[in-house]
């Protein structure tokens, strides 16, 4: 019998005598009825599955290994994990002449660090402003047969009367 005949066989005759049962007894009803069928094929059955099983433990154990080790090296290169953007442990602060210093984050006045995140927060909201404005116009132009015809964004753009520089396109990574 083959591998999936096998199981297809059992698991019809499991769920026709327990079909209302949970995963537990379903699990233990096969294993009867695999054992009375075909004793050798149960065996071979359950050598897969459990081969299957430690592959998938060893293949997520290395893939987390490999992403440990990977976040590692980043943050060795002061590289934040999740933007891949360098790590500055300094921001530039104005001291009471009006010039500029460098500072450690931790040794910058209260003020400065809230002026900073603001800042940060701004271009964030922004993006994301900018964003949805890109999306609503992709889904225009889907909807717009004759949009998706017109040759270039700028066309698009004058079609609906819209202004290029609110779509932010400048944030946009070319592909």
């Amino acid at each position: 019998m083959k591998r999936d005949d096998f199981t297809e066989a059992i698991a019809e005759h499991v769920l026709a005598s327990h079909p209302q049962a949970n995963k537990d007894v379903w699990g233990r009803a096969f294993l009867d009825v695999a054992e009375e069928m075909d004793g050798e094929g149960l065996e071979q059955w359950t050598q897969r599955k459990l081969i299957a099983a430690a592959a998938r433990a060893v293949s997520d154990f290395k893939r987390a290994r490999e992403e440990r080790r990977r976040n590692e090296r980043l943050m060795e290169r002061s590289i934040a994990v999740a933007t891949g953007r360098p790590i500055s442990p300094t921001m530039s602060i104005r001291m009471p002449d009006g010039s500029r210093q460098h500072a450690l984050w931790t040794q910058v006045p209260p003020q400065e660090f809230i002026e900073a995140v603001m800042r940060e927060d701004s271009v964030v909201n922004g993006r994301r402003d900018a964003n949805a404005v890109r999306l609503r116009l992709v889904k225009m132009i889907r909807a717009d047969e004759s949009l998706l015809a017109l040759p270039t964004l700028a066309d698009v753009c004058a079609e609906l009367e819209i202004d290029p520089d609110t779509l932010g396109l400048e944030e946009l990574e070319a592909a």
